[in-house]
């Protein structure tokens, strides 16, 4: 294990900015670069204290399918010293993601032939840490390079966020397309609703959607996003995370909402629970899958041929010490390989008509493709 970096730390009473304004900001000055945004969006609720946004990341790391990433990151994290402050150690930390297919695996479920990565994560950022519970910012980096006053010379320098335009609800993207075809799609909900019963009162089908990039700016799906679900009622978090260009992976973009905390242990915590273990009873989650979800699980396997991919993993971010905080990914968009990625589900249940499936799946998808939409119609594409 290598010698951790020294780290500095400061905090200031008034920024000046939210976390979002200050994301925007400080994205610019590392264009292709990892950066990340992991919103509080009420405040006021339990463990939904601190937005946190990380920048001049210092590595990125990909894990190939079929490790499990949850416990990598476990036993990495948890073999460190924990610091002082929750800045600090997020500076240390890691913010990513976990797949879908590390929940499954733990059940001795086979993957799919087209499985993606177990899991993606940011190491090593340049970190400010938005307390909501006093109004503090507190900045944390590598004390070589004199990370901190540079970041902080940033986010209050850095180019004017511009004003998102026509934010529509009803908003449909250009040139978007299902992964399924809504007969196949139907005729798999179909066969599987021929399960749904008494010892499975539900099963959720997962269809996905695209459309392309083109020249739109991914973060602004995102900012969208929070502010079509902002309209319809408040979600607990949102996420936005550019794991920018490496070597060995094409560039990629996580963003979305959720109000299921999977896993939360703070400094002040007493317990001491292993999130590994958590998570193993917490995925894969009834919303994504059905119930009971380890029954749904193994049903959705035998329907669906190809990965759920990020849809129904997690979210969150893994510290020295084991502090972490961990969010179910069940509303959320990648953009890769020229295409905007929303997955979503169709819930069937006994009472159901199967057929209904694919316009249920749209239905779940509609204001995820209107972010979509509205980030395609804005004039410029921003850094």
């Amino acid at each position: 294990m290598t010698e951790a970096p020294e780290i500095q730390i400061k905090t200031v009473d008034d920024i000046g900015m939210d976390a979002i304004t200050a994301f925007a900001k400080l994205r610019s000055y590392t264009p292709g670069r990892g950066t990340y945004l992991f919103e509080a969006l009420a405040p006021d609720a339990n463990a939904a204290r601190y937005s946190i946004v990380g920048y001049r990341v210092n590595r990125s790391e990909s894990m190939p399918p079929g490790v499990d990433a949850v416990a990598v990151q476990c036993d990495e994290m948890a073999a460190r010293p924990r610091p002082e402050s929750l800045a600090e150690a997020l500076a240390l930390g890691c913010m990513g993601y976990v797949n879908y297919g590390v929940a499954t695996l733990r059940q001795g479920i086979r993957l799919c032939d087209d499985e993606s990565t177990a899991g993606q994560f940011l190491v090593g950022a340049t970190v400010m840490v938005f307390d909501h519970e006093n109004g503090r910012v507190t900045v944390a980096g590598r004390k070589k390079g004199n990370l901190v006053e540079r970041c902080i010379w940033e986010a209050q320098n850095g180019p004017a966020i511009a004003q998102l335009e026509g934010v529509d609800d009803s908003a449909q993207p250009q040139d978007v397309s299902s992964v399924m075809r809504d007969e196949k799609f139907a005729a798999k909900a179909i066969r599987a609703k021929a399960f749904v019963g008494d010892e499975l009162p539900r099963l959720v089908l997962a269809q996905t959607y695209y459309a392309p990039v083109g020249e739109s700016d991914p973060f602004n799906v995102y900012r969208a996003w929070r502010k079509l679900a902002s309209n319809t009622g408040t979600s607990s978090f949102g996420y936005y995370i550019d794991m920018g260009e490496t070597p060995m992976s094409p560039p990629l973009h996580v963003m979305g909402l959720s109000d299921e905390l999977l896993f939360s242990r703070r400094r002040d915590d007493d317990d001491d629970g292993d999130p590994g273990l958590v998570l193993a009873d917490a995925l894969p989650h009834r919303k994504t899958t059905g119930d009971p979800p380890d029954v749904a699980a193994k049903l959705i396997r035998r329907v669906e041929d190809s990965s759920r991919h990020l849809w129904g993993g997690a979210v969150g971010y893994f510290c020295p010490g084991g502090e972490s905080q961990l969010v179910l990914a069940d509303r959320t968009i990648t953009a890769q390989s020229g295409n905007y990625w929303h997955t979503t589900g169709a819930e069937l249940t006994e009472e159901g008509d199967a057929m209904e499936a694919p316009e249920l799946a749209r239905h779940a998808a509609s204001q995820g493709l209107a972010a979509i939409a509205i980030a395609q119609a804005q004039p410029t594409k921003t850094s």
